[in-house]
């Protein structure tokens, strides 16, 4: 497709391919979706007695949606007694000058202090590599605690393109995270 601004003036060649890739689409649409939901307030004005006390945290997690690392704030968005939805944004540095922001979106439902996670996320590490994320997992933190724990299981749908041979690859691996963070 060529780009021509005036008559006679061709500027430069436009590659709008990014809408054609149905992965593209998927990952671009839970990052909007994502980036809604995190403008969303909760409605609710009391906080019950099984609510956490603070709506912030910053954890440090180990592999999960980092890959290897990552340093992440969450906010909880909803926070009633046994239902609870949190938005995460992250940030990792993968090595040779690589980062990776990773977002997600869990849902919350919680036991007193034990708490099941079930969520969805998008790494975005450059155009060459971004990955979707599912989230089945297991969260320790009392309704007034500071202290938060996280176990889970992670699967990735992995979506990588060598810059060298322009090959794509697609694949789906298995993962998890542990993670540790405080409350406030």
């Amino acid at each position: 497709m060529m780009l021509i601004v005036s008559p006679g003036c061709y500027c430069n060649k436009l590659n709008l391919d990014i809408f054609s890739n149905p992965v593209l689409r998927i990952q671009i649409s839970v990052f909007i979706f994502i980036a809604f939901v995190m403008n969303l307030q909760s409605q609710e004005s009391n906080i019950a007695d099984k609510s956490f006390a603070g709506k912030n945290s910053l954890q440090f997690e180990f592999l999960g949606n980092g890959f290897l690392y990552s340093l992440n704030y969450e906010r909880i968005l909803i926070n009633r007694e046994k239902f609870k939805t949190t938005a995460q944004v992250g940030y990792s540095m993968m090595g040779m000058g690589r980062q990776m922001f990773p977002l997600a979106l869990t849902e919350l439902i919680s036991f007193n202090k034990n708490h099941i996670e079930l969520g969805i996320g998008y790494s975005y590490a450059d155009y060459l590599e971004s990955r979707l994320t599912g989230r089945i997992g297991y969260r320790y933190q009392k309704p007034g605690g500071r202290l938060v724990f996280r176990i889970a299981f992670m699967p990735w749908y992995e979506y990588y393109k060598d810059i060298n041979t322009n090959v794509v690859e697609q694949r789906i691996r298995p993962w998890g995270g542990l993670a540790a963070g405080y409350n406030f």
